[in-house]
C-alpha cells in the first residue's frame, strides 16, 4: 500500500500558503494521470505562478509547469515506460516544459571500485 501524495500549496510573499482556484482538481487529476501509469506521486507542489511540480515515489522529479499540464503528464507517462526499459541509465529529473516534447537528465552511475589486492605482512 502506497503513501498517500502531499499536495504542497504555493506560498506568498510573506511565506503563507495562498489558494489558486481550482488547484485541489488539478492536483487529482495530475496523481490520476501519473498514477494510471503504474508510478507513485509523494509530492505534488504547485507555486504561485502556477507551475506545477511532481516527486515520483521513488525520488525522481517532473517540472510539468503551468500550460496543459494533463496534456503535458498524459504524454510523458504514456512515454516513460519505453524510456525506461529501453535505456540502462536512470532518470533523475523530467523537464515537461517544452511544446513537443520534453527533456530528461540522468542520474550519474554508480562508481564501482576494484576490488583492493591483500598483501601479505613479510615476518
Amino acid at each position: 500500500m502506497s503513501s498517500p501524495t502531499r499536495i504542497v500549496p504555493p506560498e506568498t510573499a510573506d511565506s503563507s500558503p495562498c489558494e489558486v482556484p481550482g488547484s485541489a482538481e488539478h492536483a487529482t487529476s495530475a496523481v490520476a494521470i501519473v498514477t494510471g501509469s503504474g508510478l507513485g506521486v509523494a509530492i505534488v507542489r504547485l507555486s504561485a505562478r502556477g507551475s506545477w511540480n511532481l516527486t515520483l515515489s521513488d525520488g525522481r522529479e517532473i517540472e510539468v509547469g503551468r500550460g496543459d499540464p494533463q496534456l503535458r503528464l498524459a504524454r510523458f507517462a504514456r512515454l516513460l515506460p519505453r524510456i525506461d526499459s529501453a535505456d540502462p541509465r536512470e532518470m533523475e529529473r523530467a523537464d515537461l516544459r517544452y511544446t513537443n516534447g520534453f527533456a530528461l537528465t540522468w542520474r550519474a552511475p554508480a562508481v564501482i571500485s576494484p576490488p583492493v589486492p591483500v598483501t601479505q605482512a613479510k615476518s
